[in-house]
């Protein structure tokens, strides 16, 4: 039976979900938006990042049944034996609250606001220039834009793995390491705050269970 978990991820600077794309001479780099104008941040991308951030806690405390859970988790990246494993961890786009949504497309719906001030109202467009030996380069002037600060976005997650087991908790740490999302991070975007949860539970119990179960390892 497999369990379900949300992640609430909320913006602690600007971030930059950047899909791309550009808008002509306005915006160079665009930002991942759906068709009502809402930004997002795509799975895959997500379910890379929370995939480092478990290679690093593997790796970082060397034990085999840490290795084992995460190959659980996301897979093997290359073959295991004489077969290729499949991760058993599934996420959804990450994306901003529905109540939010909702409403909004409320108001798309009823002709009251269009889909460019929907992402207008979320989102910064920022100019910058290139600099090469101290001097700004002639006609490198761009923008981009970006996702505003104390956003809060939910992805949801299906794992095949047992409640309490060690897949869980390595999954648990995974995402409460995540700092960092987007692009340009070395220049101080994109910095977030994690929480996960499993859906309908407690979320401070979630997270101190998942703790104890490194703790366990740690110790054998």
């Amino acid at each position: 039976m497999s369990e379900k978990y949300k992640i609430k991820v909320t913006l602690k600077s600007e971030t930059i979900f950047g899909s791309g794309n550009s808008l002509g001479s306005l915006v160079n780099e665009e930002v991942l938006h759906d068709e009502d104008g809402f930004p997002y941040y795509n799975a895959k991308t997500l379910k890379g990042k929370i995939r480092r951030e478990a290679e690093n806690i593997w790796k970082n405390i060397g034990t085999k049944r840490l290795e084992e859970s995460y190959i659980n988790l996301f897979g093997s990246e290359f073959n295991v034996g004489d077969q290729h494993k499949n991760g058993g961890v599934k996420f959804s786009d990450l994306t901003l609250k529905e109540n939010v949504k909702n409403n909004l497309k409320f108001l798309k719906n009823e002709k009251i606001i269009n889909k460019n001030e929907i992402l207008n109202s979320m989102t910064n467009i920022r100019q910058f220039i290139k600099i090469e030996n101290d001097t700004a380069v002639d006609g490198a002037l761009r923008s981009m834009r970006t996702v505003k600060e104390n956003l809060e976005f939910e992805s949801e997650i299906e794992c095949d793995f047992e409640k309490g087991s060690l897949e869980e908790a390595l999954l648990f740490c995974s995402i409460g390491n995540l700092k960092y999302l987007g692009m340009n991070n070395a220049k101080g975007r994109g910095l977030v705050e994690c929480e996960l949860g499993q859906i309908g539970k407690d979320q401070k119990s979630e997270e101190l269970e998942a703790k104890k179960c490194i703790s366990e390892v740690l110790k054998k």
